[in-house]
């Protein structure tokens, strides 16, 4: 009975949820299904019998695993609620009470540790403590280092942690966890991975990581689920997600475990060799097809996918939509917001460990009340900051925990420095009452000393005289060994002088012979060998071995040996010696010993001077003994000259240095002596010495004991004078500091309540504007003082926080000193995560260049495309050094992460990060800072949550006084650099004055010991002395320079007026950026600018005149330097802004009537009456609703009841051409001024409230200002250099290139140029073609940017690479559309410039003539006529172009003609003009209104139109001087120079009247009103936004609108009936007609009640809501026909509302038709097809009269004297319609005929027409009546919809065109062509 009660409990639910809990847009995942039914009972099935023994706890876990499933995906209370109640409703099914199962206060089911499936019992708050002790293992477990998890643990936390750990258990258990980044989801998951004791898996996206490493990824994860069998937990996070087909692989793993064609062969292998084995054991065929199913039977089972998304945005709901699987496959976990509950519990656990630490009263509820409220404050406001200024600020339960950690922070600090300020100061405090003590003390001591003093000076007078009798004796004996040694001494360096003599010319010798011997020690054995081996030596090597052996003979005698002599040839008996031999046989047999004799034992002092004869004789005097020779005989010879030539040197040195020698030794023995007897007197003078010292010694001890006594007098003495110095010189700090410790010690009870202000800002403001901060710290003391916690009165963080001393560094180095930049400054110094700076002014980044110039280790500035981004970062990381990273995006790299959580490690002293793979040493002095120059980025939750976003943006009183100081610097330099110069100066003695306070306290905190110790160190005295001294010099700098700083400030504040109007000027430009996103503006580019308007600006030496010129000139010049890159519709809007804030700043506006002027009416109004005749009931409404909230302003006061009363006096403001001009009626005229009679004309005239502005302007600033100047190319590239691109903005049409090229060939750079058209794949080759002509200093062109938006982060980047690389000539020239995806910093540095059509035709002739010259003006044969016809192509050229400004009446389809077209034009022209005598204006006209501008016109009736406007202009009258072109404004000018045009072109009317077109003035004010309505919406989006007042959700609007629309939309018709009553017949094609409308109506009709029942439904949640139906639902929201029932319907441009009317006007026309039968008047409007109808009433014709369908015309005939409905007959031939409304023309009852429209009527009816088929061919002409003037027949286009454009059809013709109607008229055809009239169908409403 249970089971079935459980079974059948379960499936009530699950219907009941599908049918209660629906699927909306903003609950898309509310989806269910039968898995979750199975998810049920598998959550029932998971606990073990034993554990549920009793219905109690079985029902139990029924209502936890019914919660787990269905409840936990909910998103609002409201929800949960009633689910609840749903399953308490069961309890009596199953026989229990609600609080049998309900017994705590939320029901947990776990398995912690090795406990089974059961529920969490007992107190919650001990499961959270368990939960903790967890969290405490997997730290230890996962070791130290980033791993690590610091989570505070509460009770929704737990229970998060609880429901993934449930979805993990189950074999395929898959999660799908909902919440903003920051929510906890990634970290729960960690924990509930860790409770399963499963290994989780994510994938971690670095730079340029693709599809190809995630599928490797996923493999790997796969597989380790598959192949190794393990249980793997996969956490995926949304903003992983690089490309959507992530999603598609993740959607295939959820169904199927499975990724197609995610393995190769060798996975494939893998696969089967670790599943073959299970599936054998499963008796399955090892095949292919079996082990990959239990391969992925093992995925299914292993694998849990965790995919954490963020329900914001479209993509969420988008995603769902597309991959059904993430809500089909898994169990969904919604985070909530963090109840209170949750806040308070974090909050309190975080204070409970510090609060003893920090003092704080933990029992006191209210300090975590406070930051309850601060959060839950910061959150309301968000969503107003988004409201009313369109920004984006997150605030996430990571912000409140931050929040608690800088309050703890901030706490501990401001205790810390509370505690070290008052002991420094009571330590000072207590030394200086020290030295008072002392003084009485000190004086004591010296009476005592006195007397003992005298009596020791006596006893050391006695002493001294008896030791001055035994100092004569000594000094007689020590004068007698003076002499003596005096003696010695001279003879002693006589000595040495000899010495010195001789060693130094032996010394020389001595070199010689050692660099000779070290040669010789080259000599081989093999070289002395080789020379024995001579039979006949050479002559030298015989003179060489002769000196050898000359030299030593003593040695081959004592060895044995002798002189080998030789009979002398010729000579009988005589014999010579012969060397040779005698060298051969005692020398060079043992040649080891003669080399060792050679270097070692040659005695060489005592040569026998008989061989240095015999040498001088034999050997030295022969020619061969040199050094050539003697190596040219061998080697060895060489070496052996040498050592023979050194001996007989040094022999011949040697003896001649031989008396010196002899002289010295001389000299040696009688110092010797000398020294003997000098030793015995020193030793009798050293035994009188000994005396004399002892007496000394004796005589020192009584002198030491007088100087002692001495020594402590003079000491006392010093003490006594010092101690009155130290207590004199600080009694003024005695007494500062005494208040001082009772002002600190007063204000420690203030710190927690002033540290939560200062946390709060730090944590919650940075993103914030100043308006917003202000608000919060207002608020938030305003709850303190609720609260009773104690805290300063105005405490703001900049007072808490801020340290004037830095603050005034910061300033020096380029922070504003505005309060919101100082508060920047101050979160960028306090805050623990590193900054993100929105810096579109790059404030920031100066001011962090400027900081890092400064430090010793340097700053690195890098880009987030930079390559060596990351190991410039792990450098600066190891090194210590701070790192700016500008202009990041709106997703930051990736590979930053680590950095950015700050994943720091610490072991022991050391701390350590992991950044990728790498492990590095962390230096705390690393700082990391980001900007970026987007001026509104929309961050994600998961960016926000890492970093701290500040708002740089600059301020305007900021930028003012960047300004003062610029426009000082410029005007009078020596004045701002005086300036700059006391600001540092100041700030530098400021500095010092704390440093001296800080000084004098440490040295007397620092000075160990009593106060004597301080006494006695007079450095320490004089220091302080020398410190006081220094701090009232610098007390008076400051005051002197106050004086003269004021003096300065004086003289700087009369520019004031001139940075004011700078400033207001720069934040009139900002705003332009939420226009257009290519109007973007940098603040360098504006300071750049306005140096040159001060520079350029018109002198003067009256100061008040100097600044009007100087205001004057520089705000005409932002005007012309905007205006080029402005578009022309916003041209006229830029001066309405700049006048207005002009205005504004001056006090001159009146604010209520410019918010009315924007915002027009608002509320609901009652209508009264229309009291007029000539305000239509159409306007009336609006009209009054204008007067009516006009009536409520101060100045309109009673305008209302006047209005009412007396109406007709108004109407001369209706009826005015220009009421801008004319004289209102009183009393308005003398009350209103310009501005408000600009809103009594947007209430009646509404068309001419532009020009009113333009009055407006001119009145308050002047022409200029509405006059913007041409377009001057020339200009612009002066404007520009090699890094500044020059970007055309283009338009629709709008064709730069033919300018550029000209211009190219100007600067003769034709063939430097190279261009290319972006577009898909050209991304590289455009960066090729950029450094090829960066390299040569070339321009580069890149066509249509905006195509390429995914290579505008590489243009970016480029862009920043050419930076100071370029050569002077090199130029980038850019053109794109206007797009978002546009680099901003290409923008804001680039020169901007539009090239359009210049607004009117006077600016747009006036740039044609401008862009030529008088040579080309002349540059033809008949140069009058070509000057003449060029002037008349020009004015064609302006008129086409301006016609489109009126809409469909002025073309068709809006053609983009350009200047190429006029070029081609004018060559041509010159051509004709050249080649014949005669001028072609047949062949101009056809060339330029068929060909060259024809060319592009695809609608025949704009064909007929442009060849109708040329021939006004291209003709012989057109020749004629003062020829006049429609209206006498425009005429032929006299022939003159180009100068001479332009003056007449300058004096032609700024907005000409559409007369001048050829238009009726009626065509004007449709466009007026429209450019009136876009100026004023266009203004009023830029303004920030009000909060609206409460009202229904868009999904009650749309389904109340589907209801209403469903309401009103009739039954099909039934087809097969009606084709009964109305079968096909021959003679009556009109049957047919109607069944084929009535098949196209019941389409309509059919899928609109399908669609609109769907819609509902969808927005109930009973079925998906479809991309479709999505669609459809907004199309009803903003009251627009759905494009699925636009395509099935009629052709129609009314909004919904009025749609559905004509809508069931057709249907009853049609009901009509079928019940009455066919009708005797047709309303032609109600056709679905009207073209079919025509027909059908054609063939009746034929068929009735015979003849050919292609023969019959058609006769209009126009029954104005009859209506619809007083028709009673039927006409014999052809039908009656009606239902046709005529633009441009009206139809005259009075003449039968078109004429021109009555003003300010654009519509009217055309009468009753017959539609006639005839045969001409038997019609008889008539001969006309010559006195009859003559009727034209205008061929008047009928058109379905006014919008007359539609698709080109098979006929040529357009779908929107139905037929010519041909009306009469007495003017010629060209006229109505020219005025664009044309007949409708249909109109908009």
């Amino acid at each position: 009975m249970l089971q079935m009660q459980l079974i059948n409990s379960v499936l009530s639910i699950y219907n009941s949820v599908r049918r209660d809990l629906l699927p909306t847009p903003s609950k898309s995942h509310y989806t269910f299904n039968l898995r979750d039914i199975n998810k049920v009972f598998q959550g029932i099935c998971s606990i073990l019998p034993k554990n549920c023994q009793d219905p109690a706890q079985l029902v139990k876990l029924w209502y936890h695993e019914n919660m787990r499933v269905f409840h936990d995906r909910l998103i609002n209370e409201q929800d949960r609620v009633y689910f609840k109640q749903l399953l308490t409703q069961f309890f009596v099914d199953f026989g229990l009470k609600q609080e049998e199962v309900l017994d705590q206060e939320r029901i947990y089911l776990l398995d912690l540790d090795v406990r089974p499936y059961v529920q969490v019992q007992g107190d919650l708050q001990y499961f959270v403590g368990q939960m903790e002790e967890l969290l405490d293992q997997y730290n230890k477990d996962v070791g130290s280092g980033k791993k690590q998890m610091k989570l505070v643990m509460f009770l929704d936390a737990c229970e998060h942690i609880t429901r993934i750990s449930r979805i993990l258990r189950q074999p395929g258990g898959n999660a799908l966890l909902l919440g903003i980044g920051g929510s906890g989801r990634q970290s729960l998951t960690k924990m509930g991975t860790y409770l399963q004791n499963y290994k989780q898996q994510q994938i971690e996206v670095l730079k340029n990581y693709n599809m190809r490493a995630w599928r490797d990824d996923v493999k790997k994860i796969i597989m380790l689920a598959g192949v190794e069998n393990k249980c793997v937990s996969f956490v995926f996070v949304d903003t992983q997600i690089i490309n959507e087909q992530m999603l598609e692989d993740i959607n295939g793993i959820l169904n199927s475990g499975d990724v197609t064609n995610l393995y190769n062969d060798k996975d494939n292998e893998d696969i089967t060799q670790a599943c073959k084995a299970e599936c054998i054991k499963k008796g399955l065929p090892p095949n292919r097809m079996n082990i990959f199913s239990v391969y992925l039977a093992r995925v299914k089972k292993n694998m849990h996918m965790v995919i954490a998304m963020s329900p914001i945005g479209d993509a969420f709901t988008t995603r769902l939509r597309m991959f059904p699987s993430l809500v089909n496959c898994c169990t969904i976990d919604w985070f909530t917001e963090w109840p209170e509950e949750a806040l308070e519990g974090v909050g309190r656990g975080q204070l409970v460990e510090v609060a003893q630490q920090l003092d704080l009263d933990i029992k006191n509820t209210r300090l975590v009340d406070m930051f309850k409220y601060m959060h839950k404050f910061v959150e309301k406001l968000s969503l107003q900051y988004k409201s009313e200024l369109r920004r984006i600020n997150y605030v996430t339960p990571t912000s409140y925990l931050e929040l608690l950690s800088l309050y703890i922070n901030i706490v501990q600090d401001k205790r810390n420095d509370l505690k070290a300020q008052i002991l420094r100061l009571k330590n000072g405090l207590d030394k200086l009452q020290d030295a008072n003590k002392a003084v009485a003390e000190m004086k004591i001591v010296l009476e005592k000393m006195q007397p003992e003093l005298e009596q020791a000076q006596i006893e050391t007078t006695k002493m001294m005289e008896h030791l001055k009798v035994e100092k004569e004796e000594a000094d007689q004996t020590q004068r007698v060994v003076a002499v003596q040694e005096a003696e010695a001494t001279q003879q002693a360096r006589e000595a040495n002088q000899v010495a010195q003599e001789a060693a130094e010319r032996v010394r020389v010798a001595n070199e010689e012979l050692a660099q000779t011997l070290l040669k010789v020690k080259e000599l081989q054995k093999d070289h002395l060998v080789e020379l024995k081996s001579l039979s006949s030596p050479p002559e030298a090597v015989k003179v060489v071995l002769a000196g050898v052996v000359i030299l030593t003979t003593d040695y081959i005698k004592k060895s044995g040996g002798e002189i080998i002599t030789q009979p002398v040839p010729n000579q009988i008996g005589k014999k010579e010696e012969n060397y040779f031999e005698t060298a051969k046989k005692y020398l060079l047999n043992d040649v080891n010993s003669l080399l060792q004799m050679l270097l070692e034992k040659f005695d060489k002092e005592n040569i026998n001077p008989s061989a240095i004869i015999k040498m001088e004789q034999k050997v030295t005097c022969h020619p061969k003994f040199n050094q050539n020779d003697a190596f040219q005989g061998s080697k060895a010879t060489g070496y052996l000259f040498g050592w023979c030539k050194c001996m007989y040197d040094f022999y011949k040195v040697y003896t001649e240095t031989k008396p010196l020698r002899e002289k010295l030794a001389l000299m040696t023995k009688i110092v010797e002596d000398k020294n003997k007897e000098l030793a015995i007197k020193k030793k009798e003078l050293d035994e009188i010495n000994a005396k004399i010292r002892e007496l000394q010694r004796v005589f020192d001890d009584k002198k030491k004991q007088q100087e002692d006594l001495q020594k402590k007098i003079k000491e006392c003495e010093v003490k006594l004078e010092r101690a009155q110095k130290l207590t004199e010189g600080l009694s003024d700090e005695k007494e500062r500091w005494a208040k001082d410790i009772e002002s600190l010690t007063n204000s420690g009870g203030l710190i927690p309540g002033n540290s939560i202000i200062a946390a709060g800002m730090v944590a919650y403001s940075g993103p914030f504007i100043s308006q917003y901060r202000i608000r919060m710290e207002q608020d938030w003391r305003a709850k303190l003082k609720e609260y009773n916690i104690p805290f300063s009165d105005l405490i703001t963080m900049r007072k808490f926080l801020g340290d004037e001393v830095k603050i005034q560094s910061w300033n020096i180095c380029g922070l504003p000193k505005d309060d919101t930049s100082i508060e920047n400054g101050i979160i960028i110094d306090k805050s623990r995560r590193w900054t993100l700076m929105i810096d579109p002014q790059s404030q920031a980044n100066k001011y962090i260049k400027t900081m890092g110039k400064d430090l010793p280790e340097g700053l690195d500035v890098l880009k987030q495309s930079d390559q060596n981004l990351m190991r410039t970062l792990e450098l600066a990381i190891q090194f210590g050094k701070w790192v700016l990273v500008e202009n990041v995006g709106l997703s930051l790299d990736p590979s930053l992460e680590p950095i950015l959580l700050q994943q720091i490690s610490k072991t022991g002293t050391s701390a350590t990060i992991q950044i990728g793979d790498k492990n590095l040493q962390y230096n705390f002095s690393f700082r990391f800072f980001m900007t970026t120059t987007l001026p509104n980025p929309h961050y994600s939750p998961e960016t926000s949550v890492k970093v701290t976003i500040i708002n740089f943006a600059i301020t305007p009183l900021g930028l003012e006084e960047q300004m003062l100081a610029q426009i000082v610097a410029l005007v009078n330099p020596n004045l701002e650099n005086k300036k700059t110069e006391i600001v540092r100066k100041n700030a530098q003695d400021k500095k010092e004055l704390v440093n001296i306070e800080d000084s004098i306290l440490r040295s007397l905190s620092e000075t160990k010991g009593d106060i004597s110790e301080i006494l006695m160190d007079e450095t320490l005295i004089n220091k302080l002395q020398n410190s006081k001294k220094f701090a009232a010099e610098i007390n008076q700098r400051v005051k002197d320079s106050k004086i003269t700083e004021a003096q300065i400030d004086e003289a700087r504040e009369s520019y004031r007026s001139v940075a004011f109007r700078a400033s207001l000027l720069f934040f009139c430009i900002i705003d332009l950026s939420t226009i257009d996103p290519m109007y973007q503006y940098s603040l360098q580019w504006f300071i750049n600018l306005f140096t040159l308007g001060v520079q350029n600006a018109p002198a003067s030496q009256v100061l008040e005149e100097r600044l009007v010129h100087l205001n004057n000139f520089f705000t005409y010049m932002l005007y012309e330097n905007v205006c080029r890159s402005l578009f022309e519709k916003h041209k006229l809007l830029f001066s309405f802004m700049l006048t207005y804030k002009i205005l504004s700043a001056a006090h001159k506006m009146n604010e209520g009537e410019w918010r009315y002027l924007l915002q027009g009416a608002t509320g609901d109004v009652q209508l009264p009456p229309n009291p007029t005749e000539w305000i239509s009931e159409n306007t009336w409404p609006e009209t009054y609703r204008n007067i009516y909230g006009m009536s409520e302003l101060i100045n309109f006061d009673g305008i209302l009841s006047d209005f009412m009363s007396n109406s007709d006096k108004f109407k001369t403001i209706f009826d005015a051409p220009n009421p801008q001009d004319i004289e209102f009626p009183e009393p308005w005229n003398e009350k209103l001024d310009s501005f408000s009679r600009i809103l009594l004309l947007k209430a009646i005239r509404s068309d001419k409230v532009i020009p009113a502005i333009q009055k407006w302007i001119i009145e308050k600033m002047d022409e200029k200002f509405i006059i913007p100047p041409t377009f001057d190319l020339s200009k612009c590239y002066k404007d520009s250099t090699p890094n500044t691109p020059l970007i055309f903005v283009l338009s629709p049409g709008s064709d730069p290139i033919a300018d550029l090229m000209k211009f190219a060939e100007e600067m003769s750079m034709t063939k430097r140029i190279d261009s290319i058209s972006l577009g898909q794949g050209q991304g590289p080759k455009a960066e090729k073609l950029v450094k090829d002509a960066l390299g040569r200093g070339g321009w580069a062109l890149l066509m249509n940017c905006h195509l390429a938006t995914s290579w505008m982060n590489d243009l970016e980047k480029l862009n920043e690479e050419m930076q100071d690389q370029g050569t002077k000539d090199f130029r980038l020239w850019l053109t794109s559309m206007p797009s978002k995806s546009f680099p901003t910093i290409v923008l804001q540095n680039g020169v901007k410039m539009t090239l359009e059509p210049p607004k009117g035709l006077r600016n747009n002739m006036l740039r044609t003539y401008t862009q030529l010259d008088d040579k080309t003006l002349s540059d033809c044969k008949k140069p009058e006529e070509f000057k003449k016809l060029l002037f008349g192509f020009s004015l064609f050229h302006a008129i086409i172009q301006e016609r489109r400004k009126f809409g469909a009446i002025g073309w068709n389809i809006p053609y983009e003609f350009t200047n190429e077209d006029l070029t081609v034009c004018r060559r041509q022209l010159k051509s004709l003009l050249d080649d014949y005598v005669l001028i072609p204006f047949k062949v101009i006209n056809y060339l330029g209104a068929e060909i060259n501008y024809g060319g592009r016109v695809t609608d025949d009736k704009d064909v007929r139109l442009i060849k109708t406007i040329l021939k006004l202009y291209i003709s012989q009258e057109a020749l004629k001087e003062g020829y006049q072109f429609l209206v006498p404004t425009y005429y032929q000018p006299n022939v003159g120079e180009r100068l001479n045009y332009i003056e007449y072109i300058e004096k032609l009317p700024l907005n000409p009247e559409p007369e001048a077109f050829g238009l009726h003035s009626n065509a004007e004010i449709t466009n007026a009103q429209n450019e009136t309505r876009i100026l004023l919406e266009t203004l009023q989006s830029i303004q920030p936004r009000t909060q609206q007042g409460a009202g229904k959700c868009r999904e009650d609007v749309i389904e109340e609108l589907a209801n209403f629309v469903e309401s009103k939309t009739p039954d099909l018709f039934d087809i097969d009936e009606i084709s009964i009553r109305y079968p096909t017949d021959y003679q009556e094609s009109m049957n047919t007609v109607l069944v084929q409308e009535l098949i196209r109506y019941n389409r309509l009709l059919a899928i609109m009640k399908t669609t609109l029942s769907n819609v509902k439904k969808a927005l109930k949640g009973l079925i998906v809501m479809s991309e479709e139906m999505e669609k459809l639902s907004n199309s009803l929201y903003d009251n627009q026909v759905p494009q699925l029932w636009a395509e099935k319907g009629f052709l129609s441009l009314k909004p919904l509302a009025s749609w559905t009317q004509d809508l069931l006007d057709r249907i009853a026309f049609l009901k009509h038709w079928v019940e009455k039968g066919t009708p005797k008047v047709f309303w032609i409007s109600g056709f679905f097809f009207p073209q079919a109808f025509i027909t059908g009433m054609v063939q009746n014709y034929a068929r009735k009269h015979v003849i050919a369908i292609d023969k019959l015309q058609y006769e209009y005939i126009v029954l104005d004297t009859l209506t619809h409905t007083g028709v009673t007959e039927k006409p014999e031939d052809g039908v009656y319609i009606y239902g046709i409304f005529l633009e441009g023309t009206k139809w005259d009852y009075k003449r039968h005929l078109i004429s021109q429209p009555k003003v300010k009527e654009l519509y009217s009816d055309l009468p009753l027409m017959h539609l006639l088929p005839y045969d001409p061919s038997q019609i008889e002409v008539q001969p006309k009546d010559p006195k009859e003037k003559k009727i034209y027949k205008y061929q008047c286009p009928l058109y379905k919809v006014v919008s007359r454009a539609g698709t080109l059809s098979t006929t040529g013709h357009s779908t929107n065109f139905v037929m010519p109607l041909e009306l009469p008229s007495r003017d010629d055809e060209d006229v109505w062509i020219r005025a664009g009239a044309a007949a409708f169908l249909s109109l908009r409403y």
